[in-house]
């Protein structure tokens, strides 16, 4: 099943290592799921977890740029349906962060 054209229409534009691609990146608070769905101050980075959703292969410690920031790939999976792969999904942190 192809999902990049879902990731391409809907998604943001991404680098994974460098590769163009398109995917779709949210934040991700464990203690407080509802803090996605309000408005944060300008300027505040929500979270230290985002996840990101993508056609294009993802590793752990690949390094991802979206939206003029930079994540590493902390963990990422493949997400199969029928025993195709449907696409890859990651678990960031912002870049330099412990």
């Amino acid at each position: 099943m192809k999902t990049d054209g879902l990731f391409r229409r809907f998604g943001d534009k991404i680098s994974v290592n460098g590769r163009q691609g398109s995917g779709i990146l949210l934040p991700m608070h464990p203690k407080d799921p509802e803090i996605n769905k309000r408005l944060l101050p300008s300027g505040v980075v929500n979270g230290e977890s985002y996840l990101l959703m993508t056609a294009m292969p993802l590793s752990e410690g690949d390094t991802v740029s979206c939206c003029g920031y930079s994540y590493e790939v902390r963990r990422s999976t493949q997400v199969r349906l029928m025993g195709d792969v449907s696409h890859y999904e990651g678990i960031l942190r912002l870049a330099g962060r412990a």
